[in-house]
């Protein structure tokens, strides 16, 4: 996906901002930080968040492990790193300092059915961050509504998918073990030798159940 593609979905949540009064977005799903900035990483058990803020640059929190893949997101978005040996909270804070100067306790929308309450509490004592709202509606309706280069993606996705499938399937069809007619010649799958198939048909037990002689 392209840089502005990935630019125009991060406006499209910043915009809906306003109506939740929020201050600012914290993504915390891997699914919707990869649909949003292009990063595309699993973190297990270690925390991962972006921070879109109503005015401002975004920012994108992660595993140290995880720095050097990041920085090179499509939507360019900063990045900002822990180590397991400090936690996330230093570089939670270091992001909203940068995203949200000045402002003291912050109104976020987040993940409700991501985010956990020690990591809610840990954003209240630490960053100081106020209400909480729920983003995770908005995030699915930005995802189902697309773009046309997302559309164009799909169409060519779906061309890909249907020059092959039926193919598969008409081998699928016609050597199936129901059918007591060895795989038919024209119908062998790329690679499967005639001796192979031959060797394979004489071999397999006959219709009554014995093996051939």
């Amino acid at each position: 996906m392209s840089a502005s593609e990935h630019t125009r979905r991060l406006e499209a949540l910043r915009e809906r901002l306003e109506e939740l009064d929020a201050d600012a977005a914290y993504v915390s799903s891997p699914a919707n930080i990869a649909y949003l900035s292009g990063v595309r990483i699993i973190p297990h058990e270690r925390l991962i968040a972006l921070l879109l803020p109503r005015e401002g640059d975004p920012r994108l929190v992660v595993p140290a492990l995880e720095g050097e893949a990041s920085r090179n997101n499509p939507a360019g978005v900063a990045v900002l790193e822990w180590k397991d040996e400090d936690g996330p909270f230093g570089a939670l804070e270091a992001a909203f300092d940068g995203s949200l100067p000045g402002n003291d306790a912050p109104r976020l929308v987040l993940e409700k059915d991501v985010v956990t309450v020690g990591l809610l509490e840990g954003l209240r004592e630490r960053v100081g961050v106020g209400a909480a709202g729920d983003v995770a509606p908005v995030l699915r309706e930005l995802r189902m509504a697309k773009s046309a280069a997302e559309v164009a993606l799909i169409a060519e996705a779906t061309r890909w998918y249907g020059a092959r499938v039926p193919r598969a399937s008409r081998w699928r069809r016609s050597c199936s073990p129901a059918r007591p007619a060895p795989c038919p010649t024209e119908n062998r799958m790329p690679g499967r030798s005639a001796r192979a198939t031959s060797s394979s048909s004489t071999s397999a037990p006959s219709r009554e159940g014995t093996a051939p002689t």
